[in-house]
């Protein structure tokens, strides 16, 4: 995460400074005059801002991370191909350069920011709305799975790679989290479960199909930041989905998870579940608690920052996924 002064508490002002708002406008071609911007979400790299100019609203994304958007431009061309295979989408506005990444000068924070249109959907939030999407979520990874488009660059190590757990555990005794539940031994399991994706069967996978990724909207649903996409094997994002979707402690929405299945095939995705499928979610776990609990003891961060980051931590821990969660979702799978 990118370093900020010690002393700091909050994050930076940033798009609620009229001359950072005024900086975004400028370089993606927007009227400043009279632009505003107010903050409308906070994911745990960064903030989404609502920012309005000309009467007109855009979604502004800012990163907090210096990590992410490395080929933003490769990311858009693969939301481009979903969209024409029937997947709902925002538009990613460009720079006038063609490029999609704007980074403002140290004298305006220095942070880096992406625009694109504004939709007034809501996300999908509890488990009846969850489950009321099944249909929706199984069509729309198995028309992303059956572009079968071929990655250029290997998968991020987030995927696959975990840090040694001995660091771990110091990290989250640093962070004052100890070990609530036995959550040593869950995260001992599910690191025995992490293995390398075969480099064959990758493609191109959006990664990040959660339910806070999906608006609800009057028209239809839309699935929005992509910024995570890249290389992954479809059986494994399959398999997380599901389980981000449909686990819920050791309880199964087992209905929802047979319709979601059921229209994945429908829609060309090829259901090829066993215990490997799920490495990639157990990794992605792993990594997820390591990412938080680094926050929280890092004091070059904003408290802000540093509060939200344990928040964050106490929550991932606490839904570390359940192997007989996950033998259970393979039964299903198998149905015919």
């Amino acid at each position: 995460m990118r370093a900020l002064e010690e002393s700091t508490d909050r994050l930076p002002d940033s798009l609620g400074s009229e001359v950072v708002v005024r900086a975004v406008c400028d370089a993606f071609g927007w009227p400043p005059e009279d632009a505003h911007a107010v903050v409308v979400g906070r994911g745990a790299m960064g903030r989404v801002w609502k920012l309005t100019a000309a009467g007109r609203a855009y979604a502004v994304k800012e990163m907090l991370w210096d990590e992410g958007w490395l080929d933003a431009a490769g990311e858009v061309r693969f939301r481009d191909a979903a969209v024409a295979a029937g997947v709902r989408a925002p538009d990613a506005i460009a720079l006038g350069d063609g490029e999609y990444v704007l980074r403002l000068p140290e004298s305006s924070g220095g942070l880096r920011y992406r625009a694109y249109s504004w939709s007034d959907g809501t996300t999908v939030s509890g488990t009846a709305a969850r489950a009321g999407a099944a249909d929706w979520l199984g069509r729309t990874l198995g028309q992303l799975h059956s572009l079968r488009l071929q990655p250029v660059a290997p998968p991020d190590d987030w995927y696959e790679v975990i840090p040694d757990l001995g660091e771990l555990e110091a990290l989250l005794t640093a962070a004052r989290h100890g070990d609530p539940a036995g959550s040593g031994e869950r995260i001992a399991e599910l690191a025995a479960m992490v293995t390398p994706a075969d480099p064959d069967a990758r493609i191109l996978c959006h990664l990040d199909v959660k339910p806070a990724n999906v608006l609800e909207e009057d028209t239809g649903r839309s699935l929005i930041d992509w910024d995570d996409f890249g290389a992954a094997m479809p059986n494994r994002e399959l398999a997380s989905v599901l389980m981000r979707w449909y686990a819920e402690g050791p309880d199964l929405d087992v209905d929802a998870a047979e319709r979601m299945l059921a229209n994945y095939s429908a829609a060309g995705g090829t259901v090829e579940l066993d215990a490997s499928a799920f490495a990639m979610l157990c990794a992605t776990s792993i990594n997820y608690v390591h990412a938080q609990a680094s926050v929280v003891v890092d004091r070059s961060q904003p408290r802000e920052a540093r509060d939200f980051a344990a928040d964050e931590l106490r929550s991932a821990v606490r839904l570390l996924p359940d192997p007989g969660v996950m033998r259970k979702m393979l039964s299903i799978a198998a149905r015919p």
